[in-house]
C-alpha cells in the first residue's frame, strides 16, 4: 500500500472515530431594558426577530404551495423538451404578480452516502458513478514544514524523503506521521442538472426522483 493510500485510510478512520467537541460560548451581560440602552436594543431585536419569524412562517405556507406547483411544472417541461427550461422560471397570476422558481446546482458540498444509494437505485451503479467523482487532497503540516531542512529534502520523492528526514533527525517519527495530510472529497460532477434529460430521458417522475436524491446538490426554492 502506498504512503498516499495509507494516509487516506488513516484520515478516514480518525475522522470516523473523532468525538464531537462540546459547544462553547462567551456571554456578556447587560442591565434591564428600562435602564440600559444596549439591553433595550437587545429586547427590541428579540421582539422584531419574533415578528419576522411569524411572518416567515406565514410566507413559508404559501411558498410551499407555489413551490410544489413550480416543481411539477419544471419536471414536466424538462421531460417534454429534454432540455433545462429557460430561466428565469416564474409562477404568475392573472394580476401580473409573480414569484421566481430557482433551481441551483451545488457541487461544492460532499455527497452523502444516502444520496449515492438513492441514485444507484434509480440509475444503477454505473449511472450513479457518472454523476459523482472523488478527489484526494494532500497537503503539508505548516509547523513541520517550517523546520530547518524540511523543504530541501522534500524536493526528492515523498516516501524516500520522509524516511531520510527521520533518519537524519530533521524531524521526529511523530512529525513524519502528521507531515503529509490528506482529505478525500466526493462531489457531484459540474453540469449535472443540464444532463438530466439524457440521464433520465423524457420521464418527469424520474427527473423528480433524481433531483430529490441529489439532496444539497440540487437546491430548489421560491423567490418573491
Amino acid at each position: 500500500m502506498s504512503i498516499f493510500a495509507k494516509k487516506a485510510e488513516a484520515k478516514a478512520a480518525a475522522k470516523k472515530a473523532a468525538p464531537k467537541a462540546p459547544k462553547k460560548q462567551t456571554l456578556w451581560g447587560v442591565g434591564s431594558k428600562e435602564e440600559d440602552c444596549v439591553a433595550k436594543s437587545v429586547h427590541e431585536l428579540t421582539e422584531l426577530n419574533a415578528q419576522k419569524k411569524a411572518i416567515d412562517a406565514k410566507m413559508g405556507v404559501h411558498k410551499t404551495v407555489v413551490l410544489n406547483y413550480a416543481k411539477d411544472s419544471f419536471y414536466g417541461d424538462y421531460a417534454d423538451t429534454g432540455v433545462f427550461p429557460e430561466t428565469p422560471m416564474k409562477v404568475q397570476n392573472s394580476d401580473g404578480e409573480n414569484c421566481t422558481f430557482v433551481v441551483q446546482e451545488r457541487n461544492q458540498y460532499p455527497v452523502k452516502d444516502e444520496s449515492i444509494a438513492a441514485l444507484t437505485q434509480l440509475l444503477g451503479e454505473d449511472g450513479a458513478a457518472e454523476l459523482v467523482y472523488e478527489e484526494q487532497i494532500f497537503g503539508f503540516d505548516r509547523a513541520v514544514l517550517s523546520k530547518d531542512g524540511v523543504m530541501d529534502i522534500l524536493g526528492k520523492h515523498i516516501e524516500a524523503a520522509m524516511a531520510e528526514l527521520v533518519i537524519t533527525n530533521t524531524i521526529s517519527e511523530d512529525d513524519a506521521e502528521v507531515l503529509l495530510d490528506c482529505d478525500v472529497k466526493r462531489s457531484y460532477r459540474p453540469g449535472i442538472l443540464q444532463r438530466l434529460g439524457i440521464v433520465a430521458g423524457k420521464n418527469a417522475g424520474k427527473i423528480r426522483q433524481i433531483c430529490e436524491a441529489l439532496g444539497s446538490g440540487c437546491v430548489q426554492y421560491m423567490k418573491v
